[in-house]
């Protein structure tokens, strides 16, 4: 009877000890799963962070290059604005020209006397 009783006590050991190797078990592989999930949940963070300055560098690099063209629009405007500038006021030079000419011109008319010229010409 005591052999079967620690017979008995021996199979209840095992057992228990099989039982506290599976929950062993099984909390280390929650934690390796909780560790991963960690290590999954880190490297997504790493890569959206990564594409999202990815995308503001692209997004800055864009705006540079839209102010650049505007700065270059704009200085051609302004230089197509001071030639036209001058343009204008080269013609208002020469219209003032034309008309100072003529109105310090004296006429010159034939005298009606034989057809001879002005002699104060």
């Amino acid at each position: 009877r005591q052999k079967m009783e620690v017979r008995l006590k021996e199979e209840i050991e095992k057992e228990k000890q099989k039982v506290l190797d599976e929950a062993r078990r099984q909390k280390e592989a929650e934690l390796r799963a909780k560790e991963e999930l960690q290590r999954v949940m880190e490297e997504n963070a790493k890569r959206v962070a990564e594409q999202q300055a990815r995308m503001l560098a692209e997004a800055q690099q864009r705006e540079q290059e839209r102010l650049r063209e505007l700065e270059r629009r704009a200085q051609e405007e302004a230089l197509e604005r001071q030639t036209r500038e001058q343009q204008l006021a080269a013609e208002r030079r020469a219209q003032q020209s034309v008309l100072l000419n003529r109105t310090h011109e004296r006429p010159r008319v034939a005298f009606s006397l034989g057809g001879k010229a002005n002699p104060f010409d």
